[in-house]
This record gives C-alpha cells, sequence and structure tokens, in this order.
C-alpha cells in the first residue's frame, strides 16, 4: 500500500491451526481488515492453488480477483470434519467445492485455468489491464489497429456480444471476466485507442437476472476504483415475469447504483432492445452515460411492442373484424410510433442513431471526449449499498 503496488496471495490451506485457539481466527480478521483498507487503492489477486478451506476462504472472497484452477483449487468455509461432526454425513470437500463451483454458481471466483502455468499467465495478463494502483493510468499500448476500422455489423447482422466486443477491442483482444457466473452479462476488459476500457454487454436473447445485474455491478464498482472507462452494449428487454426471483429487485437496484455512482467515462450503445427496467438499468443518460448512442434497428420503448401496443390501441383492436391481424398491425404502428431510436433521439434520451459498421468509430470518439470529465459527487462519506 505505501508503495502503490498491487498484491497476489497464493493460497493453499487447510485452515487455523486448532492448537492456536482464537488468536489463529484473529490472526485471519486483521488480514481481512488490511484487505478492506487497502480495496479500491492497490488491486489485490488471490490465486488458489490448493485447498483454501476455513476464514482464509474469506480472504479469496474479499480480493479484487480471485483466480482457481481445475481439479487443482478447493474453498470451503468448513473441513470435512467439521460437516461430518454437524451433519452427520460424509462431504468429500474437494469435490463439493471445486473450482467450477466457484466459477459457475457462487461467482466467489472470476476466472478458471486449467493448469497452474495458465493460471499465472492469466494473471499475467489482468494485470496488463490494471493500473498499479487507483492514483496511476492503466498501462497504454500504443494502438497499431486502426480507430476507424469497420467492425463486420451490417445489413442482416445478428448480434453476438463476446463478437461485438472483440470487433470494437483493439486486434479483437479482451480478457473476459467471471466467464462462467450468469452468462447472460458479458464483462471484460479491452483496449480502445490503446487506452484500457470495460466493458459489459447484455446477451443476443436479450436477457438480464438478479445474478447477472449482481455480476456487472461489481465490475462496474472495480473499473471506477481504479478510473478505467465503461463502454456498455445494451440489449436488454427488462425483468422476465417468469423468472423473478425475491432478490430480483435489490440486484437490479444493485446494478443501477452502480451505474450511478461511477465517475469514470461512460458510454452506451444500444444495439437491440432497452425495454422498460431494462432501459432503466443499463446506463442511460439520466444514470450517468456521457453518450448513448442506438443503432437503427433499436427498439427503445417503456413497453414490450406486444404489450405496448394492446396498452395504446386496446380499442381499435377489440372492434376490428380480425382481431389477430389488426393487433399485428397496432404492434407495427406501436414500433413506428413510441419503440424506435428516432423517437428517442427527439426526445433527447440519446446522442445519435450511428451506423452499426461505425460503432467502433464512435465509441472511441466517445471516450476521446469524455477521458478528462470532471464528476462532482455530494460530500458523504459513502453510498449505501442497496441489499
Amino acid at each position: 500500500m505505501k508503495n502503490g503496488v498491487p498484491v497476489i496471495g497464493i493460497l493453499d490451506s487447510d485452515g487455523a491451526r486448532v492448537s492456536e485457539g482464537v488468536s489463529a481466527i484473529d490472526s485471519y480478521a486483521a488480514i481481512l481488515k488490511t484487505l478492506n483498507e487497502v480495496s479500491g487503492v492497490i488491486p489485490t489477486i488471490t490465486v488458489v492453488a490448493g485447498n483454501c478451506i476455513g476464514t482464509v476462504a474469506y480472504i479469496a472472497a474479499t480480493t479484487d480477483f480471485c483466480f482457481t484452477i481445475n481439479d487443482i483449487s478447493t474453498i470451503a468455509l468448513h473441513g470435512p470434519q467439521i460437516y461430518a461432526s454437524t451433519l452427520g454425513a460424509e462431504i468429500d470437500v474437494a469435490n463439493a467445492f471445486t473450482a467450477q463451483t466457484h466459477n459457475e454458481l457462487t461467482g466467489v471466483s472470476q476466472f478458471l485455468a486449467d493448469t497452474e502455468d495458465t493460471c499465472y499467465g492469466m494473471v499475467k495478463k489482468l494485470l496488463s489491464f490494471l493500473p498499479s494502483n487507483n492514483l496511476e493510468e492503466c498501462p497504454y499500448v500504443m494502438p497499431n489497429d486502426d480507430i476507424n476500422r469497420q467492425i463486420a455489423a451490417g445489413e442482416n447482422y445478428v448480434y453476438d456480444p463476446k463478437e461485438l466486443i472483440g470487433s470494437v477491442a483493439d486486434n479483437n483482444d479482451y480478457l473476459e471476466f467471471q466467464q462462467y457466473y450468469s452468462p447472460e452479462v458479458i464483462t471484460a476488459f479491452g483496449r480502445v485507442g490503446g487506452n484500457v476500457v470495460g466493458f459489459v454487454a447484455n446477451d443476443a436473447q436479450a436477457r438480464v437476472g438478479g445474478h447477472g445485474a449482481r455480476k456487472a455491478a461489481r465490475f462496474i464498482s472495480l473499473l471506477d476504483a481504479y478510473n478505467i472507462p465503461i463502454v456498455t452494449f445494451t440489449n436488454c428487454a427488462g425483468t422476465p415475469v417468469e423468472k423473478e426471483r425475491p432478490m430480483t429487485i435489490s440486484n437490479m437496484a444493485r446494478l443501477i447504483s452502480a451505474y450511478s455512482q461511477a465517475g469514470v467515462p461512460l458510454v452506451n450503445v444500444i444495439v437491440g432492445k432497452a425495454i422498460g427496467d431494462g432501459y432503466a438499468m443499463m446506463c442511460p443518460k439520466s444514470i450517468g452515460a456521457d453518450m448513448v448512442y442506438a443503432w437503427p434497428e433499436a427498439e427503445i420503448t417503456a413497453l414490450p411492442l406486444e404489450t405496448g401496443a394492446i396498452v395504446m390501441y386496446e380499442d381499435e383492436i377489440g372492434k376490428a373484424d380480425d382481431g389477430i391481424a389488426a393487433k399485428q398491425e397496432m404492434i407495427d404502428k406501436y414500433k413506428l410510433e413510441y419503440a424506435n431510436p428516432w423517437q428517442a433521439a427527439e426526445q433527447g434520451v440519446i446522442d445519435d442513431i450511428i451506423d452499426p459498421a461505425a460503432t467502433r468509430q464512435m465509441v472511441a470518439a466517445a471516450l476521446e471526449m469524455s477521458i478528462s470529465k470532471r464528476d462532482s459527487k455530494l460530500a458523504k462519506k459513502h453510498n449505501v449499498t442497496p441489499l
């Protein structure tokens, strides 16, 4: 912390020595306190290169980044003896709390490697995107990729978030963050014009869930802590009614809160749907975006097309002889009048409608324009995070 450099911890621990008593746990608590003190000041990274059992598991979860290795890493709060004595059943900790489990289900680990050597290579690549501390700039790499390069997003283009991130990033190079956790939201590090940026994108199905929102919120908080600009590709139809869960509202609120608190350059490109709460949570101008662009075929509206058509033109549909044909006609009318980027631009909620092929060029220009932004926040100790 004094020298302003990242800390990398390599963990392999079966837990505290019982013979040392509570002083061992107290020492763990001191480490955890220090990690929280340096959070957002210097990057902290853990590599779980064996067992990570007991209170040490909180260390893996507290650091900014946690790497795990297939068939090697185990993260659990208790050893097999405790599970056996408490539950009265044997639990194979190594198979129950694997690297895959913590990448796919819990989100404790953000990076998964097949071997230790691959893991250390991934750590080096991550460090190439990070500043040494929150007062330094991220490593700049002289670009050899044309900033005005057109991307392959012409007529009949099928949106693929990872392909789009690669197309916009310099040399199609990026590092995905939490690749296996809630894959309906894609988060990644990359560069545009030699400068490090973070990408947040919805998947092609325009989905968002509570875990995905939580994943994006934490990533945005990390980027903001280390002054890394954020590029968002929005394709969000809102919260699925059939999949609403008890934590959905609070997790969506976390995402909105993360975008609202971010003081770094924020660029949003609406590439597909931005409907209802899906519009509100994916960094619109009112939340803090510096520039918002939209592709010509984007759907930007308060309600899904069918629902909006029924609400707005219920009488016309009800009086028609052919209700099905009338409903489709009203859906087309609703899209023409209320659910397109042209009316959004007219209302001032987006800045421009752009050619999809020019997305890299427009994103680079927006980042260059907003890189020196000054964002005045109200004086306070910190936000109260939505729970």
